[in-house]
C-alpha cells in the first residue's frame, strides 16, 4: 500500500508528458496532417486580353464585327429597277421637250466659221440633270404662250479643235484643252419663238460677237432687251447661268467641274 503511494506521482508524470513525447517523436504525422489541412494560396485566373484592331494586325474574325444590312458600296441586284437614272447620261432634248424647235447652226453653213460641223442628223443632246431644268423652262414658258428654239447642245471635243482652229479666241470659243461646258453638255444656245414658231426679236443675231450680244447691252431695241431679259429670267429660275458675252448661251450649275466629253451626235455612229 505504501508503494503505490510512492508510485503513483511518477504515472502520473508520463502520463502527462506522453502526449508532448509523441508530438516531437520523429515518426510523428501531426505535421503532416497540419500541412494537409494548411489553407491553399488561391491564384489569379489569366484573363486573355480583347484582341484590337492594328495596322499591322488586323482583327481576328471572331472579334470584327458583322455588317448588317449587306457589304457596303455592293447593290442588292433586287434594287436596280428602283435606281434614278444616270444624271450624266446624254439625253436627247426633243424625247422630254417635243415642241421645242431644233435647229443646229453647226449642222449647217449658217454659223461664225461657215462650215458644216455637225453630221445632217445630229441630234441635240443634254446631261440628264441639265435637261431637266431646261424642261421646268419649258413649261414656264409655254404658259406665256412661248417655245424654246435650240442652235447648239452638246458638242463634241472633236469638234471643238475644229472650232479652234478656226477661231482661236478665248472667251468667244472654248479652249479644247480645257473643253468647254457644250463640250460637257452642260450648255445651250437658245432663243424663244412664239407660238407660230417665229423667233422673238433680241438683240443680235446668233452667234454675233458685237457688244449688242452682251446681256447687260442698252442699246438697241426696248422689245429685243425685254425679250432678252424674259429669256434670261426664265433660265435662271431654273438654275441656268448666263454668259455675260452672250444672250442666247446658258451653263447648268457646277457644269466646269464635269469631264469633258467626246461622243457621237448621231445615233448607232463610232467615236468621232
Amino acid at each position: 500500500m505504501r508503494l503505490r503511494r510512492l508510485l503513483a506521482p511518477a504515472w502520473v508524470g508520463v502520463w502527462l508528458l506522453a502526449p508532448l513525447a509523441l508530438a516531437q517523436s520523429p515518426g510523428s504525422n501531426t505535421q503532416g496532417r497540419a500541412r494537409e489541412t494548411a489553407p491553399v494560396a488561391r491564384q489569379k485566373p489569366q484573363v486573355k486580353p480583347v484582341p484590337t484592331a492594328t495596322p499591322q494586325q488586323p482583327l481576328p474574325v471572331e472579334a470584327a464585327s458583322k455588317p448588317s444590312g449587306g457589304q457596303r458600296g455592293v447593290r442588292d441586284p433586287s434594287t436596280f429597277e428602283q435606281l434614278a437614272p444616270d444624271p450624266a447620261e446624254l439625253v436627247e432634248v426633243l424625247a422630254h421637250i417635243p415642241d421645242a424647235l431644233v435647229e443646229l447652226r453647226y449642222a449647217t453653213r449658217d454659223n461664225f466659221v461657215g462650215e458644216v460641223m455637225y453630221p445632217a442628223d445630229s441630234r441635240c443632246l443634254l446631261r440628264r440633270d441639265a435637261l431637266l431644268r431646261l424642261v421646268k423652262v419649258a413649261d414656264a414658258l409655254r404658259a406665256e404662250q412661248l417655245r424654246l428654239k435650240l442652235w447648239d447642245c452638246y458638242r463634241p471635243l472633236a469638234v471643238q479643235w475644229k472650232l479652234w482652229e478656226r477661231f482661236p479666241k478665248p472667251g468667244y470659243v472654248a479652249d479644247p484643252r480645257r473643253g468647254g461646258n457644250h463640250n460637257r453638255g452642260a450648255a445651250i444656245d437658245l432663243t424663244l419663238v412664239d407660238a407660230a414658231g417665229d423667233e422673238l426679236e433680241m438683240p443680235t443675231p446668233y452667234d454675233s460677237f458685237q457688244k449688242a450680244a452682251h446681256q447687260g447691252y442698252a442699246g438697241g431695241t426696248a422689245r429685243s432687251r425685254q425679250n432678252r431679259d424674259r429669256l434670261r429670267r426664265a433660265m435662271e429660275a431654273a438654275g441656268f447661268r448666263i454668259n455675260r458675252s452672250e444672250w442666247w448661251h446658258f451653263d447648268a450649275p457646277g457644269a466646269l467641274k464635269l469631264p469633258v466629253r467626246d461622243e457621237p451626235l448621231v445615233a448607232g455612229e463610232a467615236q468621232p
